[in-house]
């Protein structure tokens, strides 16, 4: 490389973190000022640790620094298999660490991810399961008093609520359940948690239980997230974009959510449709059944019928345009008829199951999608079209929103210049901006848009670490260490204030 593209991406480095530095000074000056609208704003809470924002984001791109090491050595020598086992390995470890790492920046360290499971506003579906503790009661409320379900239950099917039942009295009837979590919760907070919110200890089991449940979700998501990631980049890049994601502040402070679970269903769904090298019936099939299934829990796994086909089409557009045309349409019918079938196969066993019929709660839940935002006076969808990808970027962190953009004039630049742009990364990008457009375009998200959004990081996370690595070049591996850093302070800054 020449020395004037080595001095570039040491300038372009240098650019990043500076004006992270002074961003992340800006948010800890004025919180209130950089993530609201005039209908919408996240509440300033300072319920954090100052002094850990000087060693929480250094421990932590320490581990990430580690991986990063050990998967540039081993990597490149593996075969695809071992490689891809290695790097789904670190990212799900890490995916489980990453909120733990980053909660000791709260004054109750590990123990305010629990509390959130028991906060009404933070997910309600816990709420609600403890209130009315059967099917029957929970079914009824959504028929006759569907004011009185929390927010997100409004919004969702009972299938969620159902599930925090079942969790509930799984730790009710087993003892050893109960006895791990007060293994990891000690006694003084479990009478603080009983006081604040009136619930015991085999309740708190079963929320104790969701968390691990949400925790793990996060972390499967981030490595279904890499495998998708592997159909269109090389390992290390993936693997580059695994260890991002589970820094990002939408990723660990926003831990636990409901939506974590949710993206399984769509990111597992989409890589059904889209892995392999062959197409086969049985992988749309399998699509379909989890699509099917996770529509019984929100009605956003419906994205995966988008995103999935929009995948499906960048991989088959590598070849001449005579083969796109028969390649996408033979992978359309072969995968996409098996996948309706499924879903509707999933759709009429949930019915019987929930004791409900799917458009009877799918009319419900756009009641109360109205419901709440009128109640909240989000009536204005305009400002959210143009709102949502600044506050969805804002929770990404500066340096991804940077690396993103850089894949975005790069791509901009190759079609201008009519330059060599390679084909899959190039498609990838294609059809993931499109699927951003139409999400947002659609009006459905009216807040909070990295936790409705949140399946969405895998792919913005590579999308941004394929501009970084163009960027910064072959000064990648001291480039990443820095990029990690940046990071890791946003998310743990991020963590204190909101």
């Amino acid at each position: 490389m020449t020395g004037t593209g080595n001095r570039d991406s040491a300038i372009f480095l240098a650019m990043l973190v500076v004006v992270s530095g002074f961003f992340c000074f800006l948010i800890y000056l004025q919180p209130d000022f950089f993530n609201h609208n005039s209908e919408y704003q996240w509440r300033v809470l300072n319920h954090g640790t100052k002094s850990a924002l000087v060693w929480v984001p250094v421990l932590w791109t320490a581990i990430l620094s580690a991986a990063f090491w050990l998967g540039s050595k081993f990597l490149t020598g593996a075969n695809g298999a071992k490689a891809n086992a290695l790097a789904a390995g670190m990212i799900f470890l890490l995916g489980l660490a990453s909120p733990l790492v980053f909660s000791q920046v709260n004054r109750f360290g590990a123990d305010e991810l629990l509390v959130r499971v028991f906060v009404a506003d933070h997910t309600g579906y816990f709420t609600d399961a403890v209130k009315y503790r059967n099917r029957a009661n929970l079914v009824k409320a959504y028929r006759e008093n569907f004011s009185s379900l929390s927010t997100h239950s409004r919004t969702h099917p009972p299938a969620d609520a159902l599930l925090f039942m079942a969790l509930n009295r799984a730790a009710e009837k087993s003892p050893g359940l109960r006895g791990i979590y007060e293994a990891f919760v000690n006694l003084e907070d479990r009478k603080k948690i009983e006081s604040a919110f009136g619930i015991g200890e085999a309740d708190q089991a079963g929320g104790w239980l969701a968390l691990v449940m949400m925790m793990l979700a996060a972390a499967l998501s981030a490595v279904f997230g890499y495998f998708l990631a592997r159909k269109f980049f090389p390992a290390e890049l993936s693997l580059t974009a695994g260890l991002i994601l589970v820094t990002l502040p939408a990723f660990s402070a926003k831990t636990p959510v409901m939506d974590q679970v949710f993206s399984v269903f769509i990111l597992g769904a989409t890589l059904a449709a889209v892995g392999g090298r062959e197409r086969k019936w049985g992988r749309g099939l399998a699509a379909g059944l989890i699509v099917g299934a996770g529509a019984w829990l929100s009605p956003g796994v419906w994205c995966a019928a988008i995103l999935a086909p929009l995948l499906l089409a960048a991989e088959d557009l590598n070849s001449g345009w005579g083969a796109n045309v028969k390649n996408i349409t033979r992978d359309f019918l072969v995968i996409g008829i098996p996948a309706l079938l499924g879903a509707l196969a999933m759709i009429e066993l949930g019915q019987y199951l929930a004791g409900m019929s799917y458009r009877e709660v799918f009319e419900l839940g756009r009641q109360g999608w109205h419901l709440n935002n009128a109640a909240s006076g989000r009536v204005a969808v305009w400002k959210w079209m143009v709102f949502n990808p600044y506050e969805y970027f804002f929770w990404c962190s500066l340096p991804v929103f940077m690396g993103f953009l850089a894949s975005v004039l790069s791509y901009v630049n190759s079609i201008w210049e009519k330059a060599e742009f390679i084909g899959k990364e190039r498609n990838f990008l294609a059809a993931s901006i499109l699927f951003m457009l139409a999400l947002d375009l659609s009006g459905q998200i009216c807040y909070e848009s990295p936790r409705l959004f949140w399946f969405f990081l895998p792919i913005v996370a590579v999308i941004s670490t394929f501009g970084l690595a163009k960027t910064v070049q072959n000064l990648h591996k001291l480039a990443f260490g820095a990029i990690f850093l940046t990071i890791s302070f946003q998310t743990a800054l991020m963590c204190i204030i909101y």
